[in-house]
């Protein structure tokens, strides 16, 4: 397990990609949620460790005009589409980014956060959220 200060979790910014890419495909999902994130109401976060981009989650707090359910205000603030890239996985990354997006949450006053995973198709993400 790597040590939690060598985490930095920032907004996502165009510079960022060609990372955003490498760790999931397409393109195009990225540059929507760079366009979407407006630091309001939808954060696109990256986790670095050691300055490099080792995974991304989206924080919603009130989901883009552009999304299918985006009159649908329920199970809000909602982490979406966490990810760590498979190598980093199991060190740190995820258990860092989950609790700089609860921490965000609080300081708005929140003290829910919502998520959605499927146990079958990600079990290791789904103990995760039960751990955490």
């Amino acid at each position: 397990m790597s040590d939690a200060s060598e985490y930095t979790v920032r907004p996502a910014m165009q510079a960022d990609l060609p990372s955003l890419v490498e760790i999931k495909l397409p393109g195009a999902l990225h540059r929507d949620r760079l366009r979407d994130a407006d630091g309001d109401r939808l954060l696109y976060l990256v986790i670095e460790r050691l300055g490099q981009i080792v995974g991304f989650g989206l924080l919603v707090f009130e989901r883009p005009p552009t999304w299918p359910d985006a009159a649908d205000a329920s199970r809000l603030p909602g982490m979406v589409d966490l990810l760590i890239r498979p190598e980093d996985r199991g060190q740190g990354a995820g258990s860092f980014l989950i609790g700089t997006m609860e921490d965000i949450a609080l300081s708005r006053g929140y003290t829910r956060l919502y998520l959605g995973v499927d146990p079958v198709d990600n079990p290791r993400a789904h103990r995760l959220y039960l751990r955490l």
